[in-house]
């Protein structure tokens, strides 16, 4: 029943998608989100909401389905559908995060490192992308690399919840070491 599902789903899916994160609206956004003050959530939002805007229909659909899937638990269809989704939209930066997302999800943390790799190289400004990767590398015991992946993350959003005490952590830790 799954693979007819997404089989279905992949012959809605027309052409090669050409996305490049490059909608003008993100500019202005990401320099409001570094200057904003107090709750950024509505900011973040609206970033988040440009960055799942898939590049044509057979992809937004696709990412819907995708979205769906895990909104109702079902990781394993929404990962297959994430594969699928970055094999025919390749450019297509929010693809390579879900397929990150639903990789460490799974315990992956390999593909799910190489994934939010090619989401960060195709959206540098990606920060959940990078605060992901800054997890992976902690979990991973390489505080360093974690640390810089957070400060990447915090350039592009000053505001993340939770980011700035993980780079202070890592910080006083490093810091420690070094004594």
């Amino acid at each position: 029943m799954r693979s007819l599902f997404c089989a279905i789903i992949l012959c809605c899916v027309a052409g090669r998608a050409h996305a490049d994160q490059r909608d003008p609206l993100l500019e202005s956004l990401f320099v409001q989100l570094k200057m904003a003050k107090g709750d950024v959530r509505a900011l973040e939002a609206d970033i988040e909401d440009i960055w799942l805007t898939a590049p044509e229909k057979g992809t937004a659909l696709l990412t819907e389905r995708i979205l769906l899937a895990i909104e109702v638990e079902e990781y394993e269809v929404a990962e297959t559908l994430a594969i699928h989704l970055t094999e025919i939209a390749p450019s297509f930066a929010e693809g390579h995060a879900l397929k990150g997302q639903l990789a460490g999800r799974r315990g992956d943390s390999a593909e799910a490192s190489r994934a939010f790799r090619q989401a960060v190289q195709l959206e540098p400004r990606h920060y959940i992308a990078l605060e992901r990767l800054g997890d992976l590398a902690l979990s991973e015991g390489s505080a360093e690399k974690a640390l810089n992946y957070y400060q990447d993350a915090l350039e592009w959003n000053p505001s993340r919840t939770g980011l700035s005490e993980k780079v202070d952590v890592l910080t006083l830790q490093l810091r420690g070491q070094e004594i």
